[in-house]
């Protein structure tokens, strides 16, 4: 039998964090597995979903070349998402980095 994972969600808002850190860590999704590792980004929505019955699907997504196109889809959401949210309140070279 598979072991529900438990996932805390912090808001990236409320941390005590310096604002470049706080813009990096809004940029993608973060996820601190419990033995400290970090992933980012579509490797993390795939282990976010690992304890629900939905985990196989999302494995999926690590496959060589499915993985390659959706780290591109990702990455390009994930871009669009915080210019649409944050580029207000940063500045536009900061939104290259």
């Amino acid at each position: 039998a598979q072991r529900s994972k438990q996932i805390s969600l912090k808001d990236i808002h409320q941390l005590q964090v310096d604002e470049e850190t706080k813009h990096r860590m809004l940029r993608v999704l973060h996820l601190v597995s419990a033995d400290g590792s970090v992933k980012k980004g579509l490797e993390a929505n795939i282990e976010a979903w690992q304890g629900t019955r939905w985990g196989g699907v999302w494995r999926t997504l690590r496959w060589p070349v499915i993985g390659r196109i959706a780290g591109l889809v990702y990455d390009k959401w994930a871009s669009q998402r915080y210019a649409r949210l944050y580029q207000g309140n940063v500045g536009e070279e900061d939104l290259k980095s």
